[in-house]
């Protein structure tokens, strides 16, 4: 897979830190560039705010991109590429995404709401092609993969993104819940050969149950000890209720493991 470049989410949030190992650590694996996006909001934000609170909004900004850079320096990546945005961070996240090859965020944004962060993790997964990585406060995962997969092209399609996190992987568990018009034997041979043919032997899950596949995911996750979960779904108002409340809007919410998302 060709990196050039990896969009970074900007924020003070405490997860930061853990932003910036994770793209440190695959941008010297994969030679690539790293894009640091910070959005202030203030298009969106600056009527509703006095003069003070836009220029402590725009040095918090500032800030936390120059925390950013003191990380990156401190894992040895001096050149960054920084972006310092006046509209929302789902737009900005967006427009930068463009021709990138990943998106880095995490579990919880700085001085987000659940839903005001669910909000912008589907924004930014439904109108980018390239597929995100959702991280959480350990930066060290991808040994024990879960692949949730429902045979669809847009699993599919995540499976293959997910190529690079796959490979140097010690286990990687194909998982599928419950019945589906589109999780033949065939797809999920589909998605067994492909893995096969690039040196992947993956562990096949096949879980019946079709309720709180969210709770089942996390379970199933817990148990195998695993660190990433990879889930793919396409850009369909079925798919935006699965963000907002099912299996995805689950997995961001109540777990903490490192998310590989696509459409």
């Amino acid at each position: 897979m060709s990196a050039p470049t990896i969009v970074v989410h900007v924020d003070l949030a405490d997860t930061l830190e853990c932003r910036a190992e994770v793209a440190a650590k695959l941008a010297r694996e994969w030679n690539c560039r790293i894009t640091a996006v910070c959005a202030t909001g203030l298009v969106h934000l600056g009527p509703s705010l006095s003069p003070g609170q836009a220029t402590d909004t725009y040095r918090a900004a500032v800030a936390a991109m120059q925390h950013f850079g003191d990380l990156m320096v401190r894992h040895g990546i001096v050149a960054v590429c920084r972006h310092l945005s006046n509209t929302n961070a789902a737009t900005a996240l967006a427009r930068a995404a463009q021709g990138a090859s990943l998106v880095i965020m995490s579990h919880r944004a700085d001085g987000a709401t659940p839903t005001g962060h669910l909000d912008l993790c589907e924004f930014v997964v439904l109108n980018t092609s390239c597929p995100i990585l959702i991280v959480g406060a350990r930066a060290q995962f991808g040994s024990n993969v879960i692949v949730a997969y429902d045979g669809s092209n847009a699993a599919f399609h995540a499976l293959t993104q997910a190529r690079p996190f796959l490979e140097p992987a010690q286990r990687v568990t194909l998982a599928t819940f419950g019945p589906s018009r589109t999780a033949s034997p065939a797809a999920l041979d589909n998605a067994i050969d492909y893995l096969k043919s690039v040196g992947i032997a993956p562990t096949v899950c096949c879980n019946n149950g079709v309720d709180d596949v969210g709770r089942r995911l996390a379970a199933l996750a817990r148990n195998r000890h695993a660190d990433m979960v990879v889930m793919g779904g396409s850009a369909h108002p079925r798919w935006r209720n699965v963000l907002r409340g099912g299996t995805t809007g689950f997995m961001l919410e109540h777990t903490d493991i490192a998310l590989l998302m696509s459409h």
